[in-house]
């Protein structure tokens, strides 16, 4: 997903429960949103990745990965700020300036910066870049101008029964030593018949 910077943000909030809690209306940010964060007090702050989370009307910024910190403006070498539970804050947006970014999962292009979630990539729709998942493949492939094309034939591994097959799974059991298919409530086994040796 891409990460935010939002120009001019100045938000009052709390540290508590190592959250950086916003006290304040924050209709920029939305939950699940990835943001490059600056939280302020007056003797230290901390910059770094996280993500925007909402719970019973409260809306926190969760730490994913600490980019800096500083204590009576000097740089420390610090995981994360030891702010005090319940200390006031101040919480900013930032663009690193500084390339490469020392976090993991992250990709810098000339458009901005991506995280990576768990099982998605990085790709290009109507000029724009996207990160997906398994759903954006599948969508992809059955678009009109993107049919799936098998040039050199394909090779299925054999494997057990997946647990949780979508309509149109195909896979060859080890056990049987067929192919079955998932119709959407059953597996069926698919017949085939004896090929000639020059065929």
């Amino acid at each position: 997903m891409k990460i935010k910077t939002i120009p001019n943000l100045d938000l009052s909030g709390q540290f508590k429960d190592d959250r950086f809690y916003i006290n304040e209306e924050a209709p920029q940010i939305k939950s699940g949103q990835y943001i490059f964060y600056l939280v302020k007090t007056k003797y230290r702050e901390e910059s770094g990745l996280g993500i925007v989370k909402k719970h019973k009307g409260r809306s926190w910024i969760q730490r994913i990965d600490v980019l800096g910190t500083k204590t009576n403006g000097r740089a420390k070498k610090l995981a994360k700020q030891s702010f005090k539970d319940g200390a006031e804050i101040r919480i900013h947006s930032f663009y690193p300036n500084k390339l490469p970014i020392p976090l993991e999962n992250t990709i810098c292009m000339a458009d901005g910066f991506f995280y990576l979630e768990e099982n998605s990539f990085l790709y290009r729709e109507n000029g724009d870049i996207k990160t997906g998942n398994k759903d954006d493949i599948i969508k992809i492939l059955n678009s009109d101008d993107n049919l799936l094309t098998i040039n050199n034939g394909i090779s299925l591994s054999p494997s057990s029964r997946p647990k949780s097959p979508d309509a149109g799974t195909i896979f060859f059991n080890k056990r049987s030593r067929k192919l079955e298919f998932w119709d959407g409530s059953q597996w069926l086994e698919i017949e085939v018949g004896k090929l000639n040796e020059d065929t």
